[in-house]
Order: structure tokens, then C-alpha cells, then sequence
């Protein structure tokens, strides 16, 4: 039996799942969060440029619908500030936005979720959290935080670099240029574009099953078990970061607000229909992996147990003939046989008889196994096709 030479890829590689890196060690960042805003008026494609405090603090006043991306929520320890207060809290202050909000976005460990603020002790607002792959960290994700107002989208990554919203840029340039871009349809093309961003990266997954199905129906099954325990872990860590997005987006298609617009809630509903496909596609990859993993389990049990049976039957037939040895290798003074001239070929003769009878009674019973029968390839595969044509007899 030959090994087969496999290379098992690293755990967080075949999808793009949560490091288990502490907090402290994720997205150490070595600049200042980088921050662009986007204004688009009616029947224009948008003017994007980048934003500094200064910019920041005048966009109340402007009239049209305002996106604000902050790539970054995390300053460096050692970096400076010339500010009274921190940058996010700025945010709050321009914008009115919910302390408990400025603190989740702080928290980076948060689950996709929905929360309204209208309760007076701030400018009414939505607040969603989802998380989204890390483009710069493959095997990662990143919390993407998107605060939702009147002709206004703040969102805040996690880290500097790309994401996958420049995709959707065109798509959102045309709707304005339409004059049909809201700030409820701007967020659901942003969240819409975070749930493809998850579906573009799970046809490798889809191919990595096959090639692992594949070795599961060959003999050589080294570290195969090992493999599909890292892939199962692997969907399960994506699909914790995607499933509880299904409750953000099904609140938002289906309930009424002031900031969505039935545009937008349409919009969501798409996502939601992404997100949903995503869903089962994880759950088909982790429940396959799993029956993968008792299949193979169960056919190493399986060829474990056809060389017991062959080592037993060995055992069976070589019972007989030792007691027979034993007995006339007692050294009794007295031993009728011993003195026959014939009766060294009666003690073999009786060897192969009962020998012969016992292969009889194996025979006759289905537990005989042709012990010269194991060949490359041939017991676990040979396994399924028995198994398909129900012509396999167990003893």
C-alpha cells in the first residue's frame, strides 16, 4: 500500500474565517485611520476625496447624501494625538451618534447585528454591525461598523487597506447619476457587496471537498481525517461570522423605517437572498466534510476488521495441528503412536483433515475471507461498490 503525498492547506486558508490571534496581535496598525468621503448629488456620479477633521466637522452642513469611509477603528498606542479627544469620538460629537455605538465600534469582537437609537440623548440613527473578508489577511475577517442617518453613511473598518466595496462603486455611481441613490439604498449596496464578497471565495472551498472526497475513496487515507477536521472547522468559523446576518438583513427588507426606502428595502431582500445561498453552501461544506469524516473513519474500522477476520481464520487453522504437536511432544514413556511406522504421516494426515473440515464449516457459514485478496486500492474501495450492489456478506 502506497502513501499518498497530499499538501493540506493551512488552517484559515480555504476560507476566509476569523484568525484566533488575540486582539492585541490583529491588525496591528501603523498609521493614523485613513478617512475618504464621497458626496453625490442629484444626477452626478459622486466627488470622492479624502477627509481630515476639518472636512469632517463641515459635512453636517452639506446638503447632499454623504458617504464617510474610516479605514481603520484602531490607532497605535505610540501615535500622538493632537486632539482633545480621539478621532471616533469626534465622529460622535459631529454626528450625534450613540456612545454605546462609538463603544462597539471600539470593541472589535462584535457579531453581525441591528440597533436603532431614538430615544433623545442622540441624533436618531441605525447602527450595523457585519463582518466582512479581510482583503489584506487572507483567512481573516474584519468588523465593518455603518452608522445609517438622514443623507448620511459613515462606515469605519477595522484596518487600513482594500475592501471589497470599490467592486460596487459602479453600480452605486450609475444609481446616482439615475437620481435614485438614497443613504438606506447606498448601506444595501455596501452590505449586498460584503455578502458577494463571502460567495466569490466559496467555489475554491467547493473544489477543496472534491479533491478531499476523492482521497476518502482510496486506501492511502494518511492525515485525511486530520484535513476534513480543518475543513469543518474552517466552514463552521465563516459560517459564525455570516449567520447572524441574516437577522440584520431580514429586519431591514421587511420592516418599515424612515431610513430605508422600499428601494432599498428591495435591496436588502437581495442581500438577504445572498446571504441565505451563502448560508447553505457553508452548511453543505461542513455537513459533507462531517460524513466525510465517518466515512473514512468507518472504512479504516471496516479494513481493520477484514484483517482481524483473515487473522483469525489463520488462528483458527493452526489451533488444531498445535495440539496435535502438543500432545505428541509430551515425551510420555508410553505412546502408542509413536512407535507406529506410519505415524508421522497419520499426524499430518489429521492436521489437514481437520483442517479441511474447519474451511468446510467457514465455508458454509460466509466467514471465510480469501486472505490473498488485498491488493492497492482494493479494500476500501472495493468497499462502496459492494455497498452499491449489496453483494457484500458480513460474517
Amino acid at each position: 500500500m502506497t502513501n499518498e503525498t497530499t499538501t493540506a492547506l493551512p488552517l484559515g486558508r480555504r476560507f476566509f474565517n476569523k484568525s484566533k490571534l488575540h486582539d492585541d496581535a490583529r491588525k496591528v496598525c501603523s498609521q493614523l485611520p485613513k478617512a475618504e468621503r464621497t458626496l453625490f448629488g442629484r444626477g452626478s456620479k459622486g466627488v470622492r476625496e479624502s477627509a481630515d477633521a476639518a472636512k469632517i466637522a463641515a459635512l453636517p452642513a452639506v446638503k447632499a447624501l454623504v458617504w464617510l469611509n474610516i479605514d481603520g477603528s484602531h490607532v497605535p498606542k505610540e501615535t500622538p494625538c493632537d486632539a482633545e479627544h480621539d478621532w471616533l469620538t469626534m465622529l460622535a460629537e459631529v454626528f450625534g451618534f450613540h456612545e454605546l455605538a462609538v463603544e462597539d465600534v471600539r470593541n472589535r469582537r462584535q457579531r453581525a447585528k441591528l440597533d436603532r437609537f431614538n430615544d433623545g440623548s442622540c441624533t436618531p440613527h441605525l447602527f450595523v454591525v457585519v463582518r466582512i473578508p479581510d482583503a489584506n489577511h487572507p483567512g481573516e475577517t474584519e468588523q465593518l461598523s455603518l452608522f445609517l442617518r438622514d443623507n448620511l453613511v459613515v462606515t469605519v473598518q477595522e484596518a487600513p487597506g482594500g475592501d471589497c466595496f470599490t467592486k460596487r462603486m459602479q453600480g452605486i455611481e450609475a444609481a446616482s447619476l439615475r437620481g435614485e441613490l438614497t443613504a438606506g439604498l447606498l448601506a444595501a449596496e455596501l452590505l449586498d457587496a460584503a455578502v458577494m464578497d463571502y460567495m466569490a471565495h466559496l467555489p475554491g472551498p467547493e473544489e477543496e471537498i472534491e479533491k478531499l472526497r476523492a482521497r476518502a475513496g482510496k486506501s492511502a487515507t494518511d492525515g485525511l481525517i486530520a484535513d476534513l477536521h480543518g475543513f469543518r472547522g474552517e466552514a463552521l468559523h465563516l459560517l459564525r461570522d455570516i449567520k447572524p446576518l441574516e437577522d440584520v438583513l431580514s429586519h431591514l427588507a421587511s420592516v418599515e423605517d424612515d431610513f430605508v426606502s422600499p428601494a432599498a428595502r428591495a435591496k436588502f431582500k437581495d442581500a438577504l437572498d445572498h446571504q441565505q445561498r451563502a448560508v447553505d453552501t457553508l452548511n453543505h461544506l461542513a455537513d459533507e466534510s462531517k460524513e466525510l469524516m465517518n466515512l473514512t473513519l468507518a472504512m479504516a474500522s471496516h479494513k481493520m476488521n477484514e484483517v482481524m477476520q483473515v487473522l483469525t481464520i489463520v488462528s483458527a487453522l493452526l489451533i488444531p495441528p498445535t495440539l496435535i504437536a502438543g500432545v505428541y511432544g509430551m515425551n510420555f514413556q508410553h505412546m502408542p503412536e509413536l512407535g507406529w511406522q506410519h505415524g508421522y504421516l497419520f499426524a499430518i494426515g489429521l492436521m489437514l483433515l481437520l483442517a479441511g473440515i474447519q474451511i468446510w464449516l467457514f465455508v458454509q457459514n460466509g466467514w471465510w475471507v480469501n486472505p490473498f485478496r488485498f491488493k492497492k486500492g482494493g479494500t476500501i474501495s472495493t468497499l462502496l461498490t459492494r455497498g452499491k450492489h449489496g453483494q457484500h456478506r458480513s460474517p
